[in-house]
C-alpha cells in the first residue's frame, strides 16, 4: 500500500515548483499472502486501518489497477463516507444506462438501462493532455445500483486503444485544489472541466512503480536473506519506514530541505553522508581512550587548538 500526501514545495531555488502543491508517494506497509485469507480481504484489511488512522474528515481516493475494484475492496466505498474509489478496468466490463424513468404504468421498473459499451460514450478533446476522454454515469455489477462514473480514453493520435476507468464519487464533486497543484495534467484539466479530474488524479498511481523501482534499486528491497514470512513482513516494512522517513525529511527539517527536489540516489547518498558524519564523530571522544598512542593524538589536537587561541591573542 501506498499513500499520496501533499506538501507544499519550498525550494531555495526561486521559480521551481516553489508555490505549489506537491504530492510524495510513501509506502505505508507490505502484507505478505499466508493463504488465510484472500488477497482481497487482506487488500481491504490494509484499507481499514489506513482510514482508521486518516479519520473521517478527509476526501479519500483509492487509486487501484483492474485487479482490485470487485468484492470486499469494492465495497469500501459503502463503509467509509470519505472514501472513494478510482480505478482502471476491463474493457469488456459490462456496464448499464441509468434506469428510464418511470412511466406510472403497472409492473416493476427496471433497475437498469441499456447495456453500454465504450465505444458508446461520447470523446472530447481537452487541451490539456494526449487523450480523448468521455464520461457518463452509469450503473455496473461491481456497484450495484451505485451511480458511478464511467471515463473512457482513447489517444488523440488515434494509436493506441480505448481505455475503461470508473469513478465512484461524481467528479464535479470532487474537493480539489487544482489550481495550486504541482502536476500541469491536473491543473489543466480543473481548469477546463472538473469532469476529467479522475484521470489526473489515477496518474499518482504510477508512482507505487516509482516507490518499487526506488526500493529495490536505491534500499536494497530484493536482497532480503530471511525465510520466514515474519521475518521478511518485518524487514520489508522496516525499509519502508526507512523509506518514508527520507522521502519526508527534507519537507519537516530545514536542514535537509535541499534534497526536497533531489532525486533518490542523491538524497540517499547525501543523507547517508551525514549520518556516517554524525556516527563517527558521536563516537569519536568515546573510542579515544582505546585508541593505541592516544596521549600522542590528544597532544596533537590540544596543539592545533592552542596555536589557535595564540593567533587570537595576537589580532
Amino acid at each position: 500500500m501506498v499513500a499520496h500526501f501533499d506538501r507544499t514545495g519550498g525550494s531555495k531555488c526561486p521559480g521551481i515548483f516553489s508555490s505549489y502543491i506537491r504530492y510524495l508517494s510513501v509506502p505505508l506497509g507490505y502484507q505478505l499472502w499466508d493463504k488465510k485469507q484472500t488477497k482481497l480481504e487482506i487488500a481491504a484489511g490494509m484499507v481499514r486501518c489506513a482510514m482508521d488512522k486518516i479519520g473521517p474528515d478527509r476526501q479519500v481516493f483509492l487509486l487501484c489497477d483492474s485487479w482490485y475494484p470487485k468484492g470486499c475492496v469494492a465495497g469500501l466505498v459503502d463503509e467509509y463516507h470519505n472514501l472513494d474509489i478510482i480505478c482502471n478496468t476491463r474493457i469488456d466490463t459490462v456496464m448499464y444506462d441509468l434506469p428510464p424513468a418511470r412511466t406510472g404504468k403497472r409492473g416493476r421498473p427496471r433497475k437498469y438501462g441499456e447495456r453500454l459499451s465504450p465505444e458508446g460514450i461520447f470523446l472530447e478533446s481537452p487541451e490539456t493532455g494526449d487523450w480523448k476522454i468521455g464520461v457518463r454515469p452509469v450503473l455496473t455489477n461491481l456497484w450495484g445500483e451505485r451511480v458511478v462514473y464511467a471515463l473512457v480514453t482513447l489517444p488523440k493520435s488515434g494509436k493506441g486503444s480505448r481505455r475503461l476507468f470508473f469513478c465512484t464519487k461524481d467528479p464535479e464533486s470532487i474537493i480539489l485544489d487544482h489550481g495550486s497543484c504541482e502536476n500541469k495534467t491536473i491543473r489543466g484539466y480543473g481548469k477546463e472541466n472538473a469532469k476529467f479530474l479522475p484521470i489526473a488524479c489515477y496518474s499518482s498511481r504510477w508512482n507505487i512503480e516509482v516507490s518499487y523501482y526506488e526500493s529495490k534499486t536505491f534500499w536494497s528491497l530484493e536482497d532480503y536473506r530471511v525465510r520466514s514470512r515474519k521475518g521478511i513482513e518485518r524487514l520489508v516494512n522496516l525499509e519502508c519506514m526507512a523509506y518514508s522517513a527520507m522521502t519526508l525529511l527534507p519537507y519537516s527539517d530545514e536542514a535537509f530541505s535541499c534534497y526536497k527536489f533531489a532525486s533518490a540516489q542523491e538524497t540517499r547518498f547525501g543523507i547517508g553522508q551525514q549520518i556516517q558524519a554524525s556516527i563517527i564523530f558521536g563516537g569519536f571522544v568515546e573510542k579515544l581512550e582505546t585508541v593505541k598512542k592516544s596521549c600522542a593524538l590528544i597532544k596533537m589536537v590540544e596543539y592545533y587548538i592552542l596555536s589557535g587561541f595564540k593567533n587570537i591573542q595576537k589580532l
